[in-house]
């Protein structure tokens, strides 16, 4: 047990004690609990006098019925009286003790001698009565204090024992609910705690996955670079015909490399606090329509737009352009020649902006519509499909990173419907 135990338990514990002591000053003084004895004695004095009264007045039957009448359980009063000769008036009778004493008759002229039997009391009997309430308080309060105290600080060794297995790296870690079917706030904390820990794990196997996808995205141009130097090297007479094939490798690095720092600066906290300039969304909408429609003349794609004219609002433009043209030219990608996008801006509630951009094209099942805002995910692959899977998660995060919202839907007729929500003020 830690201290953050003996520190609950000692407080409870001296709690208790102190309402303990409270209980037995004021029973010494208001005689709450008398002991044993002292009622034993109370019941034989009472006794004693009333039969002295009952023999006094000349009824010595009725001191008789009386004494077997108290003689019964389950408190017994055992007294006894006998006639004595020797002192036949009423000054030689009237001696008296706690336990004994003489009652004279005077109807019939007779005295009797009335005897206490006392019965035996045991040292247990005689002294437990003034310490046996204390002693059982104490001992209740020792173990409700003990299991009150455990109660209170095993959750918070559980969720400590799990914190330092996140320290150590294993985020697989649960420690499910600490109070059972009980819900409260430590339940609560233990199933955030649990919330956390996924959370983190998937972070985890998800930089992994990142750093594997990563080395394969840049092995794979470094790869054909290799090669282009071999022949080189075997043939400089080739370099005229090789060095384009360079250059475009160089190219694909750069835009790789650019794409990855894009991503990892809009993952870091720092992406809450871009540069932001007042800017006409719709008008970078517009802008990207035109440069993606001299892209998708060349396979009969038509691209529609419908909405408001105009959204002003405090953003990144070149984050929110980057964020609007990846979907754009996704769209393009994946389009069947000679199909129409329709892109519509509408004004959601709070006065707010969503984009709406539809295309028809290759079936990607609802399954997997939240794949595609991964990185390094290319679940369509066709012939004009290049790049590195980046592009839908930059977009995710730019607009995030903005207060919005970015989702998808597959269309029955093929293709996908992407949803992009911006807040009036970041």
């Amino acid at each position: 047990m830690g201290r953050l135990f003996w520190q609950f338990f000692l407080t409870i514990w001296l709690t208790i004690i102190g309402a303990i002591v409270v209980i037995v000053v004021t029973n010494s003084f208001l005689k709450i609990l008398p002991p044993k004895g002292e009622m034993r004695d109370f019941r034989e004095r009472f006794a004693l006098e009333t039969t002295s009264d009952l023999i006094r007045k000349g009824n010595v039957p009725a001191a008789r019925d009386y004494l077997e009448s108290i003689a019964s359980p389950p408190h017994p009063t055992l007294l006894s009286f006998k006639l004595v000769p020797d002192r036949l008036s009423g000054e030689a009778c009237v001696a008296r003790t706690e336990t004994t004493a003489f009652a004279f008759d005077g109807q019939h002229k007779r005295c009797y001698f009335i005897d206490v039997l006392a019965e035996r009391v045991t040292f247990f009997e005689t002294y437990a009565p003034p310490f046996l309430p204390p002693a059982a308080a104490l001992l209740a309060s020792s173990v409700s204090a003990f299991f009150l105290a455990r109660y209170l600080v095993k959750p918070v060794m559980t969720l400590r024992a799990g914190l330092s297995a996140l320290a150590g790296g294993n985020f697989a870690v649960r420690i499910g609910k600490v109070r059972g079917w009980w819900t409260d706030e430590v339940s609560a904390l233990s199933h955030d705690f649990d919330v956390t820990a996924e959370k983190l794990e998937e972070l985890q196997e998800s930089g992994r996955r990142l750093f594997h996808d990563v080395s394969h995205e840049l092995r794979s141009p470094l790869s054909r670079m290799q090669a282009a130097f071999g022949l080189l090297k075997q043939n400089p007479a080739k370099l005229d015909a090789v060095m384009p094939r360079m250059e475009r490798e160089i190219e694909r690095l750069d835009g790789l490399v650019e794409e990855i720092l894009t991503l990892a600066r809009l993952g870091s906290p720092k992406s809450r606090v871009i540069e932001r300039q007042m800017v006409d969304v719709v008008d970078l909408i517009a802008a990207i329509i035109d440069d993606a429609a001299f892209e998708a003349e060349s396979r009969g794609i038509r691209i529609a737009y419908s909405g408001v004219e105009s959204f002003v609002s405090e953003v990144n433009g070149e984050l929110i352009y980057r964020a609007i043209e990846n979907v754009m030219r996704n769209a393009v990608k994946y389009s069947n020649a000679g199909s129409t996008i329709s892109v519509a801006a509408s004004h959601r509630q709070e006065n707010g902006l969503t984009i709406e951009i539809v295309n028809v094209g290759v079936f990607v099942p609802p399954e997997d519509v939240d794949r595609i805002f991964e990185p390094f995910t290319r679940l369509l692959e066709n012939e004009t499909a290049v790049g590195h899977g980046l592009g839908l998660a930059i977009t995710r995060r730019a607009i995030e990173s903005h207060g919005g919202h970015v989702s998808a839907r597959s269309n029955e007729g093929g293709g996908l419907t992407v949803v992009l929500e911006l807040p009036a003020q970041a």
